[in-house]
């Protein structure tokens, strides 16, 4: 196999911006936010293409105009090309149709220009001939979900969904890892690494990666020379940080509720990342390595989500399918909730990956909608969504996966 691969600084500082978190071009920066390329193939068969960035999501016409300008350049076609933010709640937000934040001028076409040149400098580099192998790897109890009912007076219902640590509900524990090896010195060339944690592990009004860019930081230093981040299914997922109840009137809010989650604070996204590091350098796997030979099934699908006023959300979904021998990456356009997630489907390993080529929202599934809460209705006006999703979308959007990798197999 072949690749060639790039890493680079986005340079933020060197613009004015407005972070999602409240924080800006003067405040502390935990690490930089880096954009990552990867450009994956051989003689014999087309090219995959990952792009992989700091950023809080991708916007879609920022997806459609670099896609236009690397189809100009080298003819691979959109459904061989991703975008996948990581999701850092600690960087600009680049879709002005998304109401969050404040508004950073010209971000976009500065964004733009710096992918689209960080992307012909990779395509102009060496090539570096590769082994490619996948690996799953359990992780420490870094993350829980934020789903819980539980009683609050500020309105009604009374008993209704909050932001509470639930450890009854879905978390997804482990690290999928995909190595290139170089053939020549046998170092790890490139790592794709996906991990399902909201990167809000910086304290508000931090700048910067947030717990990737630690990542990044700790599998340089044992040759990793680059890292592919992506972000899974975490809309309802962050890190497991419990509020210690120390005073009585903890204690009886704590009897009336049950636990609650305390404040960012510094160190948090190193914890985070340095565990996640050391289930990596431990290296025992729940799947062991299986080696990747044969690339590459592609399909590209746009869905328009329904609405409960009998309307269509304005932005459709995209969703991208690639299949490596027996693994199918499925990437989704939305800030997916965890009950979506796919683990085997066809016998193929699935690599779940959100906040990909664009971003239409938060996707939840028929329970997650039936519970209400803050992901369901408080977060539908800066998405433009303007009634709940159908209870009919979860079976829509998976009944269309499963029909296409069944066609792609």
């Amino acid at each position: 196999m072949i690749i060639k691969n790039i890493t680079e600084n986005l340079n933020f500082n060197h613009i004015k911006y407005n972070a999602i978190n409240g924080g800006d071009n003067k405040s502390k920066v935990s690490n930089p936010c880096l954009c990552s390329i990867i450009i994956i193939g051989n003689s014999l068969i087309e090219t995959n293409v990952i792009i992989s960035a700091d950023l809080i999501w991708f916007s879609e016409i920022l997806v459609k105009n670099i896609r236009r300008k690397i189809y100009d350049l080298t003819n691979i076609n959109e459904s061989r090309i991703v975008f996948c933010a990581s999701h850092t709640h600690g960087s600009p937000n680049p879709d002005p149709t998304i109401k969050y934040g404040k508004k950073t001028e010209n971000i976009c076409s500065y964004l733009e220009n710096k992918i689209f040149l960080l992307f012909e400098k990779t395509f102009n580099s060496d090539e570096i001939l590769v082994d490619a192998n996948f690996q799953i790897i359990e992780t420490p109890d870094l993350s829980i979900n934020r789903r819980r009912k539980a009683i609050q007076f500020k309105e009604f219902p009374y008993f209704k969904t909050q932001s509470l640590p639930n450890k009854k509900r879905y978390v997804n524990n482990t690290i999928n890892i995909i190595k290139f090896i170089r053939q020549d010195n046998k170092k790890i060339e490139n790592a794709i690494i996906l991990y399902s944690c909201h990167p809000v592990a910086d304290p508000k009004g931090t700048v910067g990666a947030d717990y990737p860019g630690y990542l990044r930081n700790y599998l340089k230093e044992k040759m990793y020379n680059n890292m592919i981040f992506l972000q899974g299914f975490c809309g309802d997922i962050r890190p497991n940080v419990i509020k210690k109840n120390k005073s009585i009137k903890d204690k009886i809010i704590k009897v009336i509720i049950g636990d609650r989650f305390r404040k960012i604070k510094f160190g948090d996204a190193e914890f985070i990342s340095k565990n996640l590091a050391k289930a990596i350098f431990k290296n025992t796997p729940l799947i062991e390595n299986t080696n990747i030979n044969t690339l590459f099934k592609t399909k590209i699908l746009n869905i328009k989500i329904p609405l409960q006023n009998n309307s269509y959300a304005d932005k459709e979904l995209e969703i991208i399918i690639w299949i490596w021998d027996k693994i199918c990456f499925i990437f989704m356009s939305a800030e997916v909730l965890s009950g979506f997630t796919f683990s085997n489907i066809d016998g193929y390993t699935i690599i779940n990956v959100g906040y990909s080529n664009g971003m239409i929202g938060y996707l939840p599934t028929r329970l997650d909608i039936n519970d209400g809460g803050y992901e369901i209705d408080k977060s539908r006006p800066p998405f433009g969504l303007n009634s709940r999703i159908s209870l009919d979308a979860e079976e829509i959007i998976k009944n269309k996966i499963y029909s296409e990798i069944k066609n792609l197999k």
